[in-house]
């Protein structure tokens, strides 16, 4: 067991690594998601208050 605990070492500090990685990606993703969907919820409020009418692709946002 002990020829092999570098070895298991180093994977689980790369397995770690990654993890972290992994972890950093998706909130970037999700912080840029809802930065998108905010903005066009702002969007479809002053198209609502100008009275213009609603984009197509912000439909699915209406109440």
């Amino acid at each position: 067991m002990t020829k092999y605990e570098p070895d298991l070492d180093q994977n689980m500090g790369e397995l770690r690594a990654r993890a972290w990685d992994l972890a950093v990606m998706h909130w970037k993703n999700c912080a840029q998601f809802g930065e998108t969907t905010f903005v066009q919820f702002l969007q479809y409020l002053t198209s609502k208050a100008k009275g213009n009418e609603i984009p197509v692709h912000l439909c699915s946002l209406a109440i």
